[in-house]
């Protein structure tokens, strides 16, 4: 369907030439406008392009041969053509559809060619013969103004307002969450008395509170939206981890849920329920059976959404451990490892495994399988600092266990 290609095409992406990480790179658009427009269009909306293609080769080449070519608009009428056949051309190695300007650049050429066209009666069908005439005037009363007034205010509040308020917004709460985020954590190690700690936490979770009250007004303006969604469970997910408040869980796994409703196929929605169950559990809330069988089915989901993603098997090994399956788990943690053979996490709990179920053998390949993937990492060259996913493969391990 329409403005779904990057939902579904990292499911067919190969390797990235990578040195470090092999499946960083997602494809949002393809580089090719007609294989984009086939992809998410099917064959009806292909031929829709085709005839579209048709008309203009057809305009162009009217304009080519017309018998009156010594007008002086000639020049600029060939040039237009030129540059239409230009993007055609280009549109084989680029999605030139992506690019707005270029879009509207090249309607404003072909706007040319067909006002001239029909100005000559070069085009013969009958879609295009005048029937009727359209009476532009306006009015000059009070009812034709305020009505345009309308119309030019609900413009600017939904093409102006409404996406400058969300850009701002979202932006302003997310920096506060982070920072809170950070604030918390630092606040583990420091050497302030207990006393000092609780008030200092107790400030920092009112704070979170208010970013989730701001992000809930958000969220009702603007119910479709993923980030809104993400943030709010991501900041419900950490007053949860500061106060142990069920409702706060359950407020961050219904919101982690919303946002992948959202943005199907995105492998942040899931983990991030995931997270929230393990976060459950630490707390010391019991693993029930449905809790494991609901987590079981989320990392099912994450691998079939994502074939590539090494954290998606990732996730899958650690609940398979959790449930006890710990040969289950090794075979997960070796499918994220020939995946993402630097991913260092899943080396170092592929190694626990092997501990755990006594193999030497698989042992000491894990041994030497994390060696290696040092020294590859000391070697470099790193990926682009805003890499999140390479930035999870590349981080250094925590723990062998969960």
């Amino acid at each position: 369907g329409p403005n779904n290609f990057h939902h579904v095409s990292h499911r067919y992406a190969p390797p990235t030439d990578q040195f470090l990480v092999r499946y960083s790179h997602v494809p949002r658009i393809a580089h090719n406008s007609y294989l984009h427009t086939f992809a998410e269009l099917g064959v009806v909306g292909f031929i829709t392009l085709l005839l579209i293609m048709a008309a203009v080769i057809v305009g162009i080449w009217r304009i080519i041969l017309g018998r009156n070519r010594k007008q002086p608009e000639d020049a600029w009428l060939l040039g237009a053509g030129v540059g239409l056949v230009g993007v055609l051309l280009h549109s084989f190695v680029d999605n030139a559809a992506n690019n707005r300007c270029l879009l509207l650049t090249c309607l404003f050429m072909f706007a040319l060619i067909a006002s001239r066209l029909a100005k000559d009666e070069n085009i013969k069908w009958k879609l295009f013969e005048r029937r009727f005439a359209v009476n532009l005037y306006f009015p000059r009363n009070a009812t034709a103004l305020i009505s345009a007034l309308i119309l030019f205010v609900g413009f600017t509040v939904a093409i102006v307002y409404l996406p400058l308020n969300y850009e701002t917004a979202v932006r302003s709460q997310s920096a506060r969450l982070a920072a809170v985020t950070r604030e918390l954590r630092n606040l583990q190690g420091s050497e302030i008395s207990v006393a000092e700690k609780e008030f200092a936490r107790a400030l920092l979770v009112g704070e979170c509170r208010s970013i989730a009250d701001n992000l809930q007004r958000l969220s009702i303006d603007y119910p479709a939206n993923e980030a809104v969604r993400r943030y709010l469970g991501s900041v419900n997910l950490e007053i949860f981890r500061r106060t142990n408040e069920i409702e706060a869980f359950t407020e961050a796994v219904a919101n982690f849920a919303a946002a992948d409703r959202n943005l199907p196929g995105r492998v942040s929605g899931v983990a991030n329920q995931i997270d929230s169950y393990f976060d459950l559990a630490r707390s010391g809330y019991p693993k029930t059976v449905e809790i494991l069988a609901l987590m079981e089915s989320l990392a099912e989901k994450a691998i079939e959404n994502w074939p590539t993603r090494a954290t998606a098997y990732h996730l899958a090994a650690g609940i398979a451990t959790e449930k006890g399956e710990l040969e289950k788990a090794g075979d997960l943690l070796e499918k994220a490892v020939e995946l993402e053979p630097n991913f260092l996490q899943a080396i170092v709990d592929l190694v626990g495994v092997a501990q755990a179920i006594a193999d030497d053998e698989l042992g000491l390949k894990a041994m030497q399988m994390y060696s290696d993937a040092v020294e590859r990492i000391k070697a470099g060259p790193h990926p682009a600092a805003d890499d999140e996913y390479a930035r999870i493969i590349l981080a250094p391990p925590m723990s062998i266990n969960r």
